[in-house]
């Protein structure tokens, strides 16, 4: 991809400016396609048109637990508190979305998962 010309960390208008890898977390593609744009350097601190990252875009959506996890686990602990425009951290996201969408045993799991990497709670 790289080789042809396509910038790994380009942001697309169509997608609030999200670049790919939002983008893909965002649509649940598979771990195997988002480990190709980790590999040829996504970047997980990209912030779209209202601030989100992909780490904010796996905490505040309904993905698969396993992209879950491999957004959470690949990416950098600076990423995990990085604040959208609303001041909300990924983990702030965690327990709106899920107070409003999933199960208790599911806000505890996620929340265990942020609280390992760092992640604080800063809005809720």
């Amino acid at each position: 991809m790289c080789k042809h010309g396509f910038d790994i960390n380009e942001r697309i208008s169509k997608y609030n400016n999200q670049a790919p890898l939002s983008i893909f977390t965002s649509k649940n593609y598979s771990i195997a396609m988002l480990g190709v744009l980790v590999k040829h350097g996504a970047r997980f601190d990209f912030q779209d048109n209202s601030g989100q990252t992909c780490v904010h875009i796996a905490c505040q959506s309904g993905i698969a637990d396993p992209v879950f996890e491999f957004i959470i686990n690949n990416s950098p602990d600076s990423c995990l508190n990085i604040r959208n425009q609303s001041g909300g951290t990924p983990l702030d996201l965690i327990y709106l979305s899920t107070y409003e969408q999933a199960s208790l045993s599911r806000l505890r799991r996620l929340h265990l998962l942020l609280a390992r990497k760092g992640s604080k709670l800063t809005r809720y």
